[in-house]
């Protein structure tokens, strides 16, 4: 009859190490469920600000290039500008120099 009380006893205390181990469990599952939502929150706002970097990075080199473009233009208007002033100094210089 001890032999039984003493397997009865053995058994509970498995039971008992079995249910703690059970709720240990739970809790770490509730501790990684809470860490891994934070993660994927912070992989979304990451996402979130990689693709507005993304869109600013776009939006700079349109307007680069716009600039460039402006620029290009306006350097053409000022060589053609110089073009034409050479051309009234030689026309000018070749008046002067008949008369």
């Amino acid at each position: 009859m001890g032999e039984l009380k003493n397997k009865f006893e053995e058994l509970e205390l498995r039971i008992q190490k079995l249910i703690n181990s059970h709720q240990n469990l739970r809790n770490q599952i509730t501790q990684l469920k809470e860490e891994n939502a934070k993660l994927e929150k912070t992989a979304a706002d990451e996402r979130e600000r990689l693709k507005m970097m993304q869109q600013g990075f776009e939006e700079f080199r349109d307007v680069t290039r716009v600039k460039t473009r402006a620029q290009i233009s306006g350097l053409k208007t000022k060589v053609n500008d110089m073009i034409s002033e050479i051309d009234r100094s030689v026309a000018l210089i070749e008046t002067n120099h008949k008369q």
